[in-house]
């Protein structure tokens, strides 16, 4: 079995006597777009929140990089690989975006107080690091212009995509995007997609992608899962994947989105 990127054997999640996900399986591998979709209640979110370790899996494994993580808490996923860019957009609004960005670091940061409060220069070594590499990321994400904007004044796309780089700055090896275009305009999507299309392309990471708009999903993913009733109903490449009769079946509307 491939050890690199994200493998999910077998997961079942229920709470009490509801099954929210049963029995999936699929693998995330780096350098990929592996999506989930699927209609309302399919188990989409409950699936991302157990790879995030935020609900208790029944039965089943999570792996990233080969390290089982099934039974790790939710804090220390981040520290073995998982970064999360979330459906709501979740900014510190007196920061910065600088600031920000930079909090997406926190884990990777060794100095402690001491060496802070005294401004050592392993400390000051340190720091310098990592602000070189929030810039790095301002400039990837073009978000040189609102380095120094509180994030509740920036405009809602701007801070999606501010969420996105403040996840990708915690250099995961696995990045689960939560529904990140909800809520943004048709110009707002495109212009999220062409930074999602760049993380793609540098190969160093699996993006996991939950996803309502099917168009965004056809054009960007490699791999497709399909969920229903919390069972893997399909899993398929992307420019095929919606041709399917049951996947069709599965949604309200479908037919309409995928013409």
């Amino acid at each position: 079995m491939e050890q690199s990127g994200l493998h999910v054997e077998n997961v079942t999640v229920r709470f009490g006597g509801f099954t929210a996900v049963e029995d999936v399986s699929f693998y995330a591998k780096p350098g990929a777009i592996t999506s989930i979709v699927g209609p309302n209640g399919a188990g989409k979110s409950s699936l991302l929140n157990a790879v995030m370790g935020l609900v208790p899996l029944t039965s089943g494994e999570i792996s990233i990089e080969g390290l089982p993580i099934s039974r790790t808490p939710a804090w220390k996923r981040t520290k073995l690989g998982l970064g999360r860019a979330f459906q709501h957009v979740q900014l510190f609004d007196s920061l910065t975006v600088a600031q920000n960005v930079m909090l997406g670091r926190n884990h990777l940061m060794h100095y402690g107080v001491f060496a802070a409060g005294l401004w050592l220069k392993r400390a000051r070594e340190e720091e310098l690091r990592h602000r070189a590499a929030v810039e790095e990321l301002l400039a990837f994400f073009e978000l040189e212009r609102w380095r120094n904007h509180n994030a509740k004044l920036l405009p809602y796309g701007v801070q999606k995509i501010v969420g996105l780089a403040r996840a990708v700055a915690a250099e995961p090896k696995v990045l689960l995007l939560d529904e990140v275009g909800s809520g943004l305009t048709r110009e707002e999507k495109e212009n999220l997609a062409r930074f999602i299309w760049r993380l793609q392309a540098q190969g160093s990471r699996a993006i996991l992608w939950v996803e309502h708009d099917v168009g965004m999903i056809r054009d960007l993913s490699d791999s497709v899962v399909v969920l229903n009733y919390g069972r893997k109903l399909a899993e398929g490449r992307a420019e095929d994947i919606f041709s399917r009769s049951e996947v069709r079946e599965a949604f309200i509307g479908l037919h309409a989105e995928t013409t």
